[in-house]
C-alpha cells in the first residue's frame, strides 16, 4: 500500500524508477550506485538494514542528491549528518500503545468474553515483525508496557518473529495451536499481514469457528482485515495510512528536487 501510494502520487508529477532490493542490503547499495550514475535528482530509500543508513547518506551526499528514507528509519544521528536527508514513517510506539490500550479496555469491560478458562489471567501469544526492523521492538515494547502498567494479569505463552509475512505467521500459529490449543486466549500481531496468517491458521485449527472467536489484534487496518473485523472474525487493528505515507514520500522528493 505504501508502494501504491508512491506510484499513484508520482503519476504526472515525477518520473519514477522503482527498484526491488530483494531484502539484500548489498544489492540495494549497488542499485543506489547505479541510480546515482544515471543522474537521478532524488533518492527515496526503504532501507533493508537501518544500520546501513550512513553508507547510503554518504553516497547521496557525495553526489549532492537529497535522500528520503521511508518505512525503516535511520538513527537521528544519521539523519542529522546531511542537511538534505529526511524520513517518512509512522509512530510505531504509539501503535503498540494503542494495541495495549485496546486489549486492556476490552478485557476490563468484559473479561468473561476472553477468559476461556476462567482463571482471571489473559493468556496470549505475540507475533513479531522482522528482527532488525525498528518498528518491531517499538510496537512490541510499547504494547507490553501498557499491559504491565495496567495491572491486569497476563501470561505471554509465546513471542516469536514472522518477518511481517502472512505465510510465516500461519506456520508459526499452527505450531502454537498444536502446542497450546484453546489455552490461547488472544493473538497480538505487529502487523496485519501476519495477523491474516494467524487467522487462517486459527480457522483451520478450530480457534475461530462460527460459534467462537479467539481475538486477533493487528496493525495497519488493511482493507481485508477491516472486512474480517466487520464479519466478527478478527477482533481489531490499529489504523495507519500507508497510502498517505506514499504521498508524503513523493511530496518530499518533489520539494527537495
Amino acid at each position: 500500500y505504501v508502494r501504491k501510494g508512491i506510484e499513484f502520487n508520482a503519476t504526472g508529477r515525477a518520473e519514477l524508477i522503482m527498484t526491488d532490493s530483494q531484502n539484500n542490503q548489498t544489492k540495494q547499495n549497488e542499485i543506489i550506485d547505479n541510480l546515482i550514475t544515471r543522474g537521478v535528482q532524488v533518492l527515496a530509500v526503504n532501507l533493508v538494514d537501518s544500520q546501513s543508513a550512513s553508507a547510503v547518506i554518504a553516497k547521496a551526499k557525495a553526489a549532492n542528491i537529497p535522500v528520503i528514507f521511508f518505512n525503516k528509519n535511520p538513527s537521528v544521528q544519521d539523519l542529522n549528518s546531511y542537511d538534505k536527508c529526511w524520513y517518512v514513517g509512522v509512530d510505531a510506539s504509539n501503535q503498540g500503545k494503542l494495541q495495549g490500550e485496546t486489549v486492556v479496555t476490552q478485557w476490563t469491560k468484559d473479561q468473561s468474553k476472553f477468559d476461556k478458562n476462567g482463571d482471571g489471567i489473559l493468556q496470549y501469544v505475540l507475533i513479531q515483525g522482522e528482527p532488525g526492523h525498528s518498528d518491531t521492538p517499538l510496537r512490541t515494547d510499547a504494547f507490553e508496557k501498557v499491559i504491565k502498567d495496567s495491572g491486569i494479569k497476563v501470561e505471554q505463552l509465546e513471542k516469536q518473529p514472522a518477518n511481517w509475512q502472512t505465510a510465516k505467521a500461519k506456520e508459526l500459529m499452527e505450531t502454537w495451536i498444536g502446542k497450546y490449543g484453546d489455552e490461547i486466549e488472544m493473538v497480538i500481531s505487529n502487523n496485519d499481514a501476519m495477523a491474516l496468517g494467524a487467522v487462517e491458521a486459527m480457522r483451520s485449527g478450530g480457534l475461530i469457528t462460527g460459534s467462537k472467536i479467539t481475538p486477533v489484534v493487528g496493525v495497519n487496518a488493511l482493507p481485508q482485515v477491516s472486512d474480517l473485523i466487520n464479519q466478527n472474525i478478527m477482533f481489531g487493528s490499529i489504523l495507519t495510512n500507508p497510502t498517505a505515507q506514499g504521498q508524503a514520500v513523493i511530496d518530499l522528493c518533489i520539494n527537495a528536487a
